[in-house]
């Protein structure tokens, strides 16, 4: 049985980029509002930046999720590619501002998302990938690390290594699973530090699943909650494999769920999960 989930109680509840109802997504922040309400973890998104540095974001764009338009600095940068710019330009942006104006989830409408959390997001920046690593361990969190598909951008063949480099310094094996639609990426995780937990991101339901994490000697499959049945949770965890799914949103799905067996339960409502 792989470290990441030996000894845990499953399912894991696993916060969606954080927390992200009810905070800035893929921020410190998110975290935290993750372990307040109760989540066992976090799932977090990593690309590099223009000097090679894992960096925590889900878009390959910075517009949606930051104020980076505000900045007269960087207005001859568009389109605002996060590849483009380095660690200490990233670190003068927030993610505060786009989080309130947009309300994905209507949370702030709702009252859910307090006056004072608000005031604390205006300066909210986009973390590091070791930033984001050392809050999971001193939160006593574990953490799903996503590592997004950077071919084809600049410097993104490198993002496997990188990234090793920074799971080297903060050594917390047992609490990280790295994760990718990118399959080489997990081959190059499991050759170059094969106790990491590993897991196959699947976009479409895969023919073979656990022929899948066989070949790729993965320790999950992470689809859509949509894609499963009771059956092929089934099969997949009598094999000594897990099936984390992805995203789950109402209490109801998560409850069912957690009946078939699944191993981890991604969601941006955590604070919806009872057990």
């Amino acid at each position: 049985m792989c470290l990441f989930f030996r000894g845990r109680r499953l399912p894991l509840l696993l916060a969606h980029r954080g927390c992200s109802s009810l905070a800035p997504e893929n921020t410190l922040a998110a975290a935290r509002m993750a372990r307040r309400v109760g989540a066992d973890g976090w799932e977090l998104d990593v690309q590099l930046t223009a000097d090679g540095h894992p960096v925590v974001i889900h878009d390959r764009g910075l517009l949606r999720l930051t104020d980076v338009a505000a900045h007269p600095a960087f207005a001859g940068r568009r389109p605002f590619i996060v590849s483009r710019f380095t660690l200490a330009e990233l670190r003068q942006l927030s993610t505060g501002a786009p989080f309130a104006r947009r309300d994905r989830h209507g949370q702030i409408a709702a009252g859910a998302v307090s006056p004072a959390d608000l005031a604390r997001y205006r300066t909210e920046p986009l973390p590091s990938l070791e930033e984001a690593l050392r809050l999971t361990r001193e939160l006593d969190l574990v953490v799903n690390v996503e590592l997004k598909d950077q071919r084809g951008l600049p410097g993104g063949d490198a993002i496997v290594q990188r990234t090793v480099r920074v799971l080297d310094r903060v050594d917390m094996v047992e609490r990280v699973l790295i994760s990718s639609f990118n399959f080489n990426y997990l081959r190059q995780i499991k050759a170059l530090r094969p106790a990491y937990a590993t897991a196959a991101l699947v976009k479409e339901p895969h023919p073979d699943p656990l022929g899948l994490l066989r070949e790729l000697q993965a320790d999950a499959y992470h689809p859509g909650h949509l894609m499963v049945t009771p059956q092929l949770v089934r099969q997949i965890r009598n094999a000594g494999k897990h099936v984390n799914v992805w995203t789950v949103n109402s209490a109801e799905r998560m409850s069912e769920l957690a009946g078939w067996g699944v191993s981890g339960l991604i969601t941006d409502f955590p604070q919806r999960w009872s057990d």
